[in-house]
């Protein structure tokens, strides 16, 4: 039976940011990586958009950057928001697979292997995974892939984030490319909280995609007729052609993810690094990649303590999940209130969790006061009560 140091079972995400974090520490080249995924990876099959202060491990393949963004309320107010000191970035899937995958491929202890993952099981002293037919032992593994079905926790808030993006290619200059739309809540806003992105890569190219908070997916047709719509009323005299799509589905919820099970650590969504009340994920993957390569080189070990002001922040969002499950525009309400209301760095340091009392009072303030004070009493009931 082949032995590893370290599986990684998912090459998405969070599989290759932890492969790249684990390539780029010199006191694990000693350790022999394998990294198993069942798809060759190489489409563009999303996009992911973060904010960051400084240069980033993958600064290099950042296709567009802007520290500029606009923000359409609900209302139809209209704010171009500077974002300094933080700079919002945009990476292609594609880039970041071919990226990953060349940093690794030069380190001699790492193996990329294309199999399907069948099972994967922890005992006391190695975690296993079968694969193409072939059991694999390590002494840990970091899973992105669950090893059971998600079963729903009393009194959570279970949202799904889901959307649809196409990369529009237009006629004649139509974009400002210097400044992309963070969110735009002129969307109608019947079937959930939605909103639209513009993210111009140049003057004739942008990416637009349709995003929605709800209990589930809509068909297919239902993204599509949105984005037309969106177009034909904020760009009406355009002509463009749809030259790429793509589309996803990240869940919202406060459901207590397990950060492991014996011997497999999960990462990724499943490690529960999905912002709850966001959807943000591409930067919480960055920071607990380094964290656990931290780990694992000082202590051998991959086990992470909870972060200071975890439970604070996870009330946060376990009440902002419960003023988003309610069947209203409200919904909306509340992200336009939040940056119309507060300087963006001050949101964005309170969606990276780690923003201070004083800034979250200022934040929590600037909502529907009645409102919120509701919805966090209800949340601190059923914490108290179970119900």
């Amino acid at each position: 039976m082949k032995h590893y140091h370290y599986i990684i079972a998912g090459a998405g995400c969070a599989g290759l940011s932890l492969a790249v974090y684990l390539a780029d520490c010199a006191r694990l080249h000693g350790k022999r990586i394998l990294v198993i995924d069942k798809d060759a990876k190489d489409e563009n099959d999303r996009t992911w958009c973060f904010w960051e202060t400084a240069p980033g491990l993958f600064e290099k393949i950042v296709h567009r950057r802007w520290e500029k963004v606009w923000f359409h309320s609900v209302n139809g107010a209209s704010s171009l928001l500077d974002i300094r000191p933080y700079t919002y970035k945009m990476i292609r899937s594609v880039d970041f697979y071919n990226h990953a995958r060349s940093i690794i491929r030069r380190r001699s202890n790492f193996t990329i292997k294309q199999l399907n993952i069948e099972k994967m099981w922890s005992e006391k002293d190695h975690a296993f995974i079968r694969a193409g037919g072939e059991t694999i032992a390590a002494d840990y593994i970091f899973s992105s892939i669950p090893t059971s079905p998600l079963e729903k926790q009393k009194g959570k808030h279970y949202l799904v984030q889901h959307f649809r993006s196409w990369t529009i290619q237009a006629d004649e200059d139509a974009f400002d490319a210097n400044a992309a739309t963070l969110m735009d809540f002129r969307a109608i806003q019947h079937q959930g909280v939605a909103f639209v992105y513009t993210l111009p890569v140049s003057a004739t190219e942008a990416m637009v995609e349709y995003t929605l908070f709800s209990e589930g997916p809509l068909p297919q047709a239902e993204y599509e007729k949105a984005l037309r719509e969106h177009m034909a009323k904020h760009f009406p005299h355009m002509t463009f052609r749809v030259a790429e799509e793509t589309g996803g589905v990240i869940p919202m919820t406060n459901h207590r993810f397990a950060p492991h099970e014996g011997r497999i650590v999960f990462i990724g969504t499943v490690g529960g690094q999905t912002k709850p009340s966001t959807g943000y994920t591409f930067r919480f993957i960055q920071q607990h990649s380094r964290r656990l390569t931290d780990q694992l080189a000082g202590s051998g070990h991959p086990y992470l303590s909870r972060r200071s002001g975890w439970k604070r922040f996870h009330f946060y969002d376990s009440v902002l999940l419960r003023m988003l499950s309610e069947k209203s525009p409200e919904g909306a309400v509340v992200f336009s209130r939040m940056f119309t209301r507060n300087p963006a760095p001050r949101v964005f340091r309170f969606f990276d969790n780690v923003s201070s009392l004083r800034e979250e009072l200022l934040l929590t303030m600037s909502l529907k006061k009645l409102r919120f004070i509701r919805a966090a009493w209800k949340e601190l009931w059923l914490r108290i009560t179970g119900h």
